[in-house]
């Protein structure tokens, strides 16, 4: 069944900078964003909502969400945001939810998301530290299936490289969303700390980590 999180929306208000930042659902209403008043923001907002739930006429969509947006880390020239959202299937018995990050560049006023290997060194010391987390990670959860899996390339079709992540206050969090089942959701938030990624960071991993002892 089609759920809510296929509807693609992050936006966010600064006032001191009167600019809204991010994308909508509907590509054509991303012109001029940065340029527009936070009441015209509003109005696109529900024009774009209005419109991904007239696309399909048997609206299979689930219209129950709730999203939490926070900020999780700060450096001198970037702000990196953690969000969460819970949303219904229509018919479904019980709710689902997704976890996503981004950061805000604040040089640029740019929005940036990240996949693992855009922030570490893929070598082979990196390689083994990552397979045992995870298959530490996977045993402890009695997920023996998943524990011996070669996490870079598997019948699952799963890369652990190319999966999103989120900064999180002092940890990395990898989506593994693609390796469960909905019964098996408790298993997505997956950690590593900055300090066990530090020897391997790469691009804006950097900044964070340049901080850590």
């Amino acid at each position: 069944v089609k759920a809510l999180n296929s509807y693609n929306n992050n936006l966010f208000f600064i006032p001191d900078l009167n600019i809204t930042l991010g994308s909508f659902e509907n590509q054509k209403f991303n012109k001029d964003l940065n340029s527009i008043t936070l009441d015209k923001s509003l109005e696109k907002i529900l024009q774009d909502e209005d419109n991904f739930f007239k696309k399909d006429f048997l609206n299979v969509y689930g219209k129950d969400f709730n999203n939490t947006l926070k900020i999780t880390y700060i450096t001198k020239d970037m702000m990196f945001f953690d969000n969460f959202v819970s949303y219904s299937y229509s018919f479904a018995a019980h709710p689902s939810f997704y976890e996503s990050g981004f950061a805000l560049d604040l040089k640029n006023k740019k929005i940036k998301t990240y996949i693992l290997k855009d922030l570490v060194k893929n070598n082979i010391a990196f390689k083994k530290l990552i397979t045992k987390k995870l298959k530490n990670y996977f045993e402890i959860h009695k997920r023996y299936d998943l524990a011996n899996l070669d996490f870079f390339k598997n019948n699952y079709n799963f890369n652990i490289l190319e999966q999103d992540v989120s900064f999180k206050e002092d940890s990395l969090y990898i989506n593994l969303r693609i390796l469960l089942a909905e019964v098996g959701r408790n298993l997505d938030f997956f950690k590593i700390s900055y300090k066990d990624l530090k020897p391997f960071a790469k691009g804006d991993l950097v900044k964070i980590t340049n901080n850590i002892k």
